[in-house]
């Protein structure tokens, strides 16, 4: 009759899904800025050189890979957390890692 009574499993989980998902959000928008950052620093390099630079078009492909993620975890279309609990997304459009 010594029972232990604790929530169940699926509450915690769900409460930490809640703080990854918060967590997943506020790092959307970082790369968001990121991103912009990139779209700007490309345009002005692309003004002087009259050729984009490849790493960043890269950079810009992975980050938007990136997002993807982060917006199928958050909208629950996916249970895969997004790095940093993850790998960081392949920029090889061949080669899709989501």
């Amino acid at each position: 009759m010594n029972e232990q009574f604790s929530e169940p499993k699926a509450d915690r989980s769900i409460w930490a899904r809640g703080l990854k998902t918060i967590l997943m959000a506020l790092t959307y928008q970082l790369a968001s800025m990121v991103l912009l950052a990139v779209g700007l620093f490309q345009f002005a390099w692309t003004l002087i050189n009259e050729t984009p630079n490849l790493p960043l078009i890269r950079l810009g492909r992975s980050l938007g890979r990136y997002q993807n993620q982060i917006a199928r975890f958050v909208s629950f279309d996916s249970e895969t957390v997004p790095f940093p609990f993850s790998d960081w997304p392949n920029d090889d459009p061949d080669h899709p890692k989501d």
